[in-house]
């Protein structure tokens, strides 16, 4: 964070390091492609991400800090969170199957990144209000 920043953002990395995290970004979309499920590279949180995606979200976050790394969360398809969304309100069962879908793919992307040889852990974005998963170690050449 740079002295005097009243927004808390953290300073963005050096390009050099931001173009690893890509690399690596690109990687961790790679091996979940691999074994079939559906993954999108959606870009930087910094520069903001690609929206009305659905399935294996993978980012960066081009920082100085400890919340630099890549990131990888699970998004409905935008029929489910146009019901979650509704103006009358949610649809109960929209909200359950969110939910399990979320929980159930975020266990399901641990195992898969994990048996590629990834450094997956819990990342809970108070920010965002939303549970990603950050990939932190790539797997040994």
């Amino acid at each position: 964070m740079s002295d005097g920043d009243p927004t808390g953002i953290p300073e963005r990395c050096a390009p050099s390091e931001e173009m690893r995290l890509v690399r690596l970004a690109f990687a961790v979309s790679d091996t979940l492609r691999h074994v079939g499920m559906p993954a999108v590279y959606a870009g930087s949180s910094y520069d903001g991400l690609s929206t009305g995606v659905s399935g294996a979200v993978v980012f960066h976050a081009p920082y100085t800090d400890a919340s630099a790394g890549v990131y990888v969360h699970w998004m409905p398809s935008p029929a489910l969170l146009q019901q979650v969304t509704r103006p009358e309100g949610p649809d109960p069962q929209a909200v359950a199957l969110g939910s399990a879908a979320q929980q159930a793919m975020h266990t399901a992307i641990r195992g898969i990144l994990t048996a590629g040889g990834w450094q997956v852990t819990d990342h809970f974005n108070s920010a965002a209000g939303e549970d990603y998963l950050k990939v932190t170690t790539a797997p040994a050449a």
